[in-house]
């Protein structure tokens, strides 16, 4: 049972990060949440997750009678259609917005915020707020020390409920989509037990899950470094995965 948890988790990591287009439906929004940035790589690898899911279990049940490839392709189409969606949005945010630090003293420690300016009255951090998805509203100030010295509650919502949960659909769209995965879970179909066939398919989902959690705290933690040192190429960042989202999306249109 370990070793086909294991090998599940291996091709859930290779599939995930071998594929262009899982890459670029993350990027944005991993660039856009930059603090925590591995949010939306959790959202879009549990979606994923989901998706593969229903087709193994579609899989299982109908084997003969189900078209699975037909419902691979209109799905693919989705996920085109997501995909040149998402990256039109992050291009004109990208072409939009000025970037710029603003220094901040607090308690005598001089840090710096990264600030976005989408308008002639707009001033607000480069990360965005669900209500508007597109940055266009300031944050709640930092929170004060209180008297007994312990910082006061923000009042700010958390960013779990601040962050789009885009990526959550894309994957699951995304986990329906393509032949790359039934590739993957061609073993859990041939293994002759259930149990056997749910721990691979188990390594697999945390391995989907893992991979897209680390790709997106990596490229949020680069995109916090040079964006806090360089704020141009923080935009840049936002412009190039909106480019590589748009030109995959076409890709996926396209006919096979």
């Amino acid at each position: 049972m370990i070793f086909l948890f294991l090998a599940g988790g291996i091709a859930g990591l290779i599939h995930v990060l071998s594929g262009p287009d899982h890459l670029a439906a993350v990027a944005p929004f991993a660039l856009r949440g930059r603090e925590r940035a591995w949010i939306p790589g959790a959202l879009w690898g549990s979606g994923h997750t989901a998706g593969v899911a229903v087709v193994a279990l579609a899989a299982f049940a109908l084997r003969e009678a189900l078209p699975i490839e037909r419902l691979s392709q209109y799905s693919e189409q989705i996920v085109g259609i997501l995909l040149i969606l998402v990256g039109a949005w992050t291009v004109r945010r990208a072409l939009r917005s000025h970037v710029h630090t603003h220094v901040h003293e607090h308690d005598g420690t001089r840090h710096a915020h990264l600030h976005v300016h989408l308008g002639a009255d707009s001033h607000s951090p480069a990360i965005p707020s669900a209500a508007t998805g597109a940055g266009d509203e300031p944050t709640a100030p930092l929170p004060a020390r209180s008297q007994s010295g312990q910082f006061a509650r923000s009042r700010r919502k958390p960013f779990a409920h601040e962050h789009s949960h885009a990526p959550l659909w894309i994957g699951i769209v995304h986990g329906a989509a393509g032949s790359a995965h039934l590739w993957a879970l061609l073993p859990a179909l041939a293994l002759p037990s259930r149990a056997e066939a749910a721990a691979y398919l188990s390594g697999y989902g945390c391995g989907t899950v893992g991979a897209m959690v680390g790709f997106s705290a990596t490229l949020g933690l680069a995109a916090r470094v040079a964006g806090d040192r360089t704020p141009v190429l923080y935009r840049r960042f936002l412009l190039t995965s909106g480019l590589a989202a748009i030109v995959i999306g076409v890709f996926w249109l396209r006919p096979h």
